[in-house]
C-alpha cells in the first residue's frame, strides 16, 4: 500500500459536541449534525422519524400546556391555547369534539387528579377547575360533558345580601317553635350557619351566622334554607355541589337590669359550631329530608312538606373544623397561584396573591389533604417563606422542587419544611421541567439539567459555548420571569430522549435532545414553524404532540424518516503539522449521500464535483446528509502521510 492508512469510522455514538476546538471532539461525535437519531445501533446514521400533520385548522391548535382526564376508555384534553381554557371530549375517538367549556383565563399550570384538572391561571384571575362530574345537582341530569368552574369554592350567601344572585345559598330565616317540651336551654342564643359541601370532600367557609333566641317551651327551631330561583334556573346551580351542611353554635345569655335577656357573652364563650344536618343536592334519597319548590326557590324540607328543616337538639355532629379541616373564622379558603404540583395527597401553589396575605407572591402554600381548591392560608405549617419568586415547581423523590430564577428549594412536603436550598441554579418556567422515571430534568438560562436522584448534574456542556452561552437561549420571544415562551421540556419515552425545545428559534422549534441512556444530545432543527403559543404535550402512549397556532403535529409518528446531516471534527490524523495525502474517501450504508469535504478550514467541497484524489492536507473534515429513509453505516478515508518537509 506503499504506506498507506486508513481513517475507519463505525460507531457514531458521541453525539454532537459543539462546545469543543473541533479537533479536540472524539472520533465518534459531530461537531454538528441534525435529525440524527441517536437510539440507533451505534453503526448508523439514521434519522429520526418525521412528523405527520395530526389536525390543521382544529382545537387545540394553540395548546401552550394541558392536562389529561383518563378515564378506562375515553381521554379528555385540557388546554391553555393562549388566550382561553378549553377542552376537547374523547380526544382518541372523535377528537373534534369541543367540550364546550371557555374561560379567558390563561393556564399556568395544570395538575391533573383522579376525574378532574386543577388550573392556576396566575395572580390575577382565579384557579379554575375542569372535570367530568358523575352526580346531578337538585334532580338534575349528571353533566355529560366535562364541566369547568371558579376552585374557589364560592360559599353561601345570606339573607341580607345585596349581592345575592341566582343559585346562591342561604339561611332566610330561623324561627323557634313553642311547644309543650323545652328542647332548648332559655338562657342560650342559638346562631346557625351553613358551609357547602363540593366534590363530597370540600367545605367553604361558613355564611355569616343567623341568631335566634329560645324564650319559653322550644320544642324545635326552623332553619329556612333556600337555593335563590334554583328552580326557575336550575342551570345556575354550580354542579360540583353535593350538600349543604347546617351548623349551630350556642352562646350564652344574661338578664340586664330590666329582666330581658342579651347577649353580653364574648366569642371565647360561644361554642364552635356542630354539625346538625348534611343535606344532599346531588339527588339522592336522605331518611327525613328533601328539596321541594316553593316560589321559584329550591327550599330544604324535612318531611318534603315543610318549607324548613327542623332541628330539636337531638343530634351534634362533629365540629366545623374537624368536617372541614379549616378554622371555622376563616372568611375564604381560595387561592390564586401561577405554579403548582400535587405530593402526598396536598396540592401546593406557588406564585400567589391573596388579599389577606400581602406577601404571598413569594410564598408556597399547601391545600388541605385530597381537598385541592382549599387552603388554610392562616395557619403555621400550611405554608413556606421563600426569598425568591417561585417559577416552577416538581413532585421529585417524595419532596416538593420550588425553582426561582436562581435558586432550587427542596421542601418536606408533611412537615413545610425547606431542607436544602441549591444557590445559583434556578429554571425558566413550569413548562421547562419534567419528571421522568430516569431523574427530574429543567433548563435555566444558563445550561440544561439532570437530577438522577442522588445529585444534580448539568449536562448542557456538550453544546455550550466557551463563553457559556448555550442554545436554551435562542428564544427571541422569551421575556425573563414569564410562564410564556419560555423552552419546553418533554420526555419521548420510545426512544429515552429528554427533548429541549426552543420555540422562536428564528421563527422556528428547535430541538436539542438529550438520551438519558447513551448520555449524548442531538440537534433536531426546525420541528415545526413557531407560532404565538407555540406548546407541546405527551399523549397515552407516549406520542408527542407540537402545536403552533395554525397545524397540530404528532411528531415522531411518520413511518418515514427525517433526511440528516452529520459533520465530523477536524481530523489532523495525529499530527496537526504533518502533512498527509488523501486517496479517497468510501460510504456504505443504503442509498447515496452527498459527501463535502473541507481542506484545512477551507470550504465544502463537494466528493462527487471533485473526488478526493490525490489531494494534500495538513487537516480534513467531512459531512455527510442522507436523504429520508436512507441510513449511512460506515466511512473510510485512505490517506498516506507525507515527509515532514514535503
Amino acid at each position: 500500500m506503499n504506506g498507506r492508512e486508513t481513517l475507519q469510522l463505525l460507531d457514531f455514538s458521541g453525539g454532537t459536541v459543539s462546545n469543543a476546538d473541533p479537533k479536540d471532539i472524539p472520533d465518534n461525535a459531530a461537531s454538528y449534525s441534525s435529525n440524527v437519531d441517536g437510539d440507533a445501533s451505534n453503526g448508523k446514521i439514521i434519522g429520526i422519524p418525521d412528523n405527520t400533520e395530526y389536525k390543521s385548522s382544529a382545537y387545540a391548535d394553540d395548546t401552550v400546556r394541558g392536562a389529561w382526564i383518563a378515564r378506562t376508555s375515553t381521554w379528555d384534553f385540557v388546554y391553555d391555547d393562549g388566550t382561553n381554557i378549553k377542552a376537547i371530549n374523547d380526544w382518541y375517538s372523535t377528537f373534534a369534539a369541543d367540550a364546550g367549556i371557555s374561560v379567558a383565563y390563561r393556564g399556568y399550570s395544570c395538575v391533573p387528579r383522579n376525574q378532574e384538572v386543577h388550573i392556576g391561571c396566575g395572580t390575577s384571575n382565579a384557579a379554575q377547575w375542569v372535570g367530568k362530574i358523575d352526580h346531578g345537582v337538585m334532580n338534575e341530569s349528571a353533566p355529560t360533558n366535562l364541566y369547568l368552574s371558579n376552585a374557589t369554592l364560592p360559599k353561601a350567601s345570606w339573607s341580607g345580601d345585596p349581592f345575592l344572585t341566582t343559585g346562591d345559598f342561604y339561611i332566610s330565616n330561623v324561627t323557634a317553635h313553642t311547644g309543650s317540651a323545652a328542647a332548648f336551654d332559655q338562657l342560650m342564643s342559638y346562631t346557625y350557619a351553613i358551609s357547602i359541601e363540593y366534590d363530597y370532600m370540600q367545605e367553604t367557609t361558613l355564611s355569616i351566622g343567623t341568631n335566634v333566641l329560645a324564650g319559653g317551651n322550644v320544642d324545635y327551631i326552623q332553619v329556612s334554607i333556600k337555593c335563590s330561583n334554583g328552580s326557575s334556573s336550575p342551570t345556575s346551580i354550580n354542579k360540583r355541589i353535593t350538600a349543604i351542611k347546617l351548623y349551630r353554635r350556642e352562646t350564652p345569655l344574661t338578664m340586664n337590669f330590666n329582666g330581658l335577656l342579651q347577649i353580653t357573652a364574648s366569642a371565647g364563650e360561644s361554642t364552635l359550631y356542630r354539625l346538625i344536618k348534611r343535606l344532599p343536592t346531588n339527588g339522592l334519597t336522605q331518611t327525613g329530608f328533601s328539596w321541594i319548590v316553593s316560589g321559584g326557590d329550591y327550599v330544604a324540607s324535612h318531611n318534603g312538606s315543610d318549607a324548613f328543616i327542623k332541628d330539636d337538639n337531638t343530634i351534634m355532629g362533629a365540629t366545623y373544623e374537624q368536617e372541614s379541616g379549616i378554622a371555622e373564622t376563616l372568611t375564604s379558603s381560595d387561592m390564586k397561584y401561577t405554579v403548582s404540583c400535587d405530593c402526598n395527597g396536598y396540592l401546593f401553589v406557588g406564585g400567589c396573591s391573596k388579599t389577606e396575605v400581602p406577601d404571598a407572591v413569594n410564598m408556597i402554600f399547601r391545600s388541605k389533604a385530597y381537598r385541592f381548591d382549599t387552603f388554610d392560608w392562616s395557619h403555621v405549617g400550611e405554608f413556606v417563606n421563600l426569598h425568591s419568586k417561585p417559577l416552577a415547581m416538581a413532585n421529585f423523590n417524595g419532596r416538593v422542587w420550588v425553582f426561582s430564577a436562581n435558586d432550587i428549594y427542596r421542601i418536606n412536603p408533611d412537615t413545610m419544611v425547606i431542607e436544602d436550598v441549591t444557590t445559583g441554579i434556578g429554571c425558566y418556567s413550569q413548562r421547562s421541567i419534567i419528571v421522568t422515571d430516569y431523574g427530574m430534568f429543567w433548563c435555566d438560562a444558563n445550561g440544561a439539567y439532570w437530577h438522577d436522584g442522588s445529585s444534580i448534574s448539568k449536562i448542557s456542556d456538550p453544546i455550550q459555548s466557551p463563553t457559556g452561552a448555550w442554545h436554551g437561549l435562542g428564544n427571541a420571544g422569551y421575556t425573563a420571569g414569564s410562564q410564556d415562551g419560555a423552552p419546553i421540556v418533554q420526555f419521548w419515552q420510545r426512544k429515552n430522549y429528554v427533548i429541549f425545545a426552543v420555540p422562536n428559534a428564528g421563527d422556528k422549534v428547535n430541538c436539542w435532545s438529550f438520551h438519558v441512556l447513551k448520555k449524548r444530545w442531538d440537534y433536531w432543527p426546525n420541528m415545526a414553524l413557531c407560532g404565538a403559543n407555540t406548546g407541546m404535550f405527551t399523549g397515552k402512549n407516549g406520542d408527542i404532540y407540537l402545536s403552533n397556532g395554525t397545524v397540530l403535529y404528532s411528531l415522531f409518528s411518520s413511518a418515514n424518516t427525517k433526511p440528516v446531516t452529520w459533520t465530523t471534527k477536524d481530523f489532523d490524523y495525529g499530527n496537526v503539522r504533518q502533512r498527509k495525502r488523501l486517496y479517497g474517501i468510501i460510504s456504505t450504508g443504503t442509498g447515496t449521500p452527498t459527501i463535502n469535504y473541507y481542506i484545512d478550514g477551507g470550504s465544502a467541497v463537494n466528493n462527487a464535483t471533485t473526488p478526493m484524489t490525490k489531494m494534500n492536507a495538513y487537516r480534513t473534515k467531512f459531512q455527510f446528509s442522507c436523504a429520508a429513509t436512507y441510513y449511512l453505516d460506515s466511512v473510510t478515508v485512505n490517506f498516506r502521510r507525507l515527509h515532514l518537509d514535503a
